[in-house]
């Protein structure tokens, strides 16, 4: 129906199939917004656990313990995890059975042979020529 050049829609214009249409439409709306709602509401409390002063202690934690890790392994005076430290001490050990390193500071030096796939290490005990290798390629 037309009145004054304005075009007017009246219910009985309208086919059950178009109104579905219409509900399909409005329910893909919906469901988008509620996506797009959810969304919004993780990174808002992303947003508030990165800001918060838990967060922020976690990571000084993580970051000291590094450090000191770090730290340990400078003091060693070579590139040699602490796990390694312990293998090459337990070798030591047995060869000189006890006696006090100091008395031994000299018999034992270490080679490191870097390669492209990583770095082999080994202490050597002068005296006998042995070798240990406490570092290989895996």
């Amino acid at each position: 129906m037309k009145k004054d050049n304005i075009e007017t829609w009246e219910p009985d214009e309208f086919s059950p199939l178009f109104i579905e249409d219409i509900k399909g439409i409005l329910q893909k709306l919906y469901n988008q917004f509620r996506a797009v709602k959810k969304r919004n509401e993780y990174l808002e409390e992303e947003n508030a656990r990165l800001k918060s002063d838990a967060y922020k202690e976690e990571e000084l934690a993580k970051m000291k313990k590094t450090y000191e890790s770090m730290k340990a392994d400078y003091y060693r005076g070579f590139p040699i995890t602490e796990e390694e430290d312990k293998k090459i001490t337990e070798w030591e050990d047995k060869i000189i059975g006890g006696i006090d390193m100091k008395i031994n500071a000299a018999r034992f030096h270490y080679e490191f042979y870097p390669t492209g796939l990583g770095t082999v290490g080994y202490v050597i005990n002068d005296f006998s020529g042995e070798k240990f290798k406490f570092r290989d390629i895996d």
